[in-house]
């Protein structure tokens, strides 16, 4: 094997330190899910009993499509409404950070995601994967760039 001089190690000095910084982000590395839910829905909205005299039309000044608003986190089937307080909270100059974390208890225990959105009281429920262990959602205030704010969900 060469003999390696000052000159040869400081050419390689760059590439070793790149590869120190980037191994440890590969070990760290799991499967992420973005947005587990979907950022829209459509929905159609149909009266139920309209009172005497009253008619309904659909506002062209508002937008038709539902927009994520909020999550909710469940334990088991969201139909029992078992709704999970997040493990972690914070108020940031843009908005909340939530974190919730997930702790998988044999076959029985299972975590539902429900998807909120504007103007609706529908929920979007999904059972997340088995390999799931945290979800973070960061729900930003509105500003120029988000008129109606939004919602980021990252899933792993």
């Amino acid at each position: 094997m060469p003999k390696s001089t000052p000159r040869t190690v400081s050419a390689r000095l760059p590439l070793l330190l790149g590869a120190l910084l980037l191994a440890p982000a590969a070990w760290a590395a799991r499967p992420v899910n973005n947005t587990p839910c979907p950022p829209m829905m459509q929905i159609a909205q149909t009266p139920i009993a309209t009172p005497p005299g009253w008619s309904l039309m659909a506002d062209p000044r508002r937008d038709a499509n539902h927009h994520l608003q909020a999550v909710t986190f469940f334990s088991g089937d969201p139909e029992d409404m078992a709704a999970l307080s997040p493990d972690l909270e914070k108020r940031t100059p843009k908005g909340y950070s939530s974190t919730w974390r997930f702790q998988q208890h044999g076959q029985q225990q299972s975590y539902w995601i429900g998807c909120s959105y504007t103007d609706t009281n529908l929920l979007a429920i999904r059972k997340l994967a088995s390999n799931i262990s945290q979800c973070d959602m960061t729900q930003y205030l509105s500003d120029r760039r988000r008129p109606g704010g939004s919602v980021d969900i990252v899933c792993y």
